[in-house]
């Protein structure tokens, strides 16, 4: 049940690949609702869960 209600609150997925070792982005998106995949020694992809579009863009504008 928990898992649902939380998944549920968020309408919109985002998947971002970046050029970055995940230990560093994980250390700089503390507190991201979602998680953080290896894809090799530098490229990392990030799975968020938005409630609006518009915080994908104020949180890639703040980096």
């Amino acid at each position: 049940m928990s898992q649902a209600v939380s998944t549920e609150a968020y309408r919109f997925r985002a998947r971002v690949t970046v050029q970055a070792p995940a230990r560093v982005v994980s250390e700089r998106l503390s507190g991201v609702a979602g998680r953080i995949e290896e894809l090799d020694a530098e490229r990392c992809r990030v799975h968020e869960h938005l409630r609006r579009l518009s915080e994908r863009l104020a949180r890639a504008a703040q980096r």
